[in-house]
């Protein structure tokens, strides 16, 4: 007895035996694997900008005035200012900038005393200085594996006025004031910041944001003050 097809139809059971008991092509696997994840792309360094602003806090625990100039007021040739400056870095090569202070004499020979309701009080000299000044500097030089500590080198020209110098008694009203004559000058003025990057764009000579001290001699050339020793803390750009 044998088999006969109908019309030559194939059984549609048998097909699906045949298609799955036929061989896996070579290489072929149907093993199910897990995607991979994709690569953790880079970090892109920090876009910092051209021009880098800062600010900080300027101590002048020596500051001299012209000796015949000290003798014609009646106070000592050295004293010591205080100041807050500011200003920006131009492409990290230049910087213009601003201060604004006070000064005193560490000795004061015109002295006088008035008597108020709160009993005697002595006088004092003070005075105010405002200062402009420009200059080139060298790039942010960074040093470190990190490259987390840096220093820059200034070289800074500018001019100081000075305004509101007086001999007077400190918050008492109608009490007497003296008017002093203390003239400003130009001076140039070397100095070396050392700083802590806070924040870098990743090049060699590139951009930061710093936090830092700096040290300074300023030299007037022309004008009453003399010198000044000078110790600043900053924060800021280049």
């Amino acid at each position: 007895m044998g088999w006969t097809c109908l019309e030559g139809k194939v059984p549609v059971g048998l097909l699906l035996l045949a298609l799955l008991a036929a061989p896996q092509p070579a290489g072929a696997s149907v093993n199910r694997t897990a995607e991979e994840p994709p690569a953790a792309a880079e970090e892109a360094p920090p876009i910092l900008p051209r021009i880098g602003a800062f600010f900080g806090l300027c101590a002048m625990p020596f500051y001299q005035l012209r000796d015949d100039v000290a003798v014609q007021q009646e106070i000592s040739s050295g004293g010591s200012a205080g100041s807050l400056y500011f200003g920006a870095h131009l492409g990290g090569f230049f910087l213009v900038g601003m201060e604004l202070g006070l000064g005193e004499p560490y000795r004061d020979d015109g002295e006088f005393t008035e008597s108020t309701n709160l009993g005697p009080a002595t006088s004092r000299v003070d005075y105010y200085l405002y200062s402009l000044f420009f200059g080139p500097s060298t790039p942010p030089l960074l040093v470190g594996k990190n490259k987390k500590m840096g220093f820059t080198v200034y070289g800074q020209f500018g001019g100081t006025w000075v305004f509101g110098e007086k001999r007077h008694v400190e918050d008492c009203i109608g009490c007497s004031t003296e008017k002093l004559d203390i003239v400003g000058g130009l001076f140039v003025e070397p100095n070396v910041e050392i700083y802590y990057v806070l924040r870098h764009d990743g090049e060699q000579f590139g951009r930061v944001i710093k936090l830092g001290i700096g040290f300074a001699y300023r030299r007037y050339v022309v004008g009453d003050p003399t010198q000044a020793a000078i110790i600043k803390l900053f924060i800021g750009g280049q």
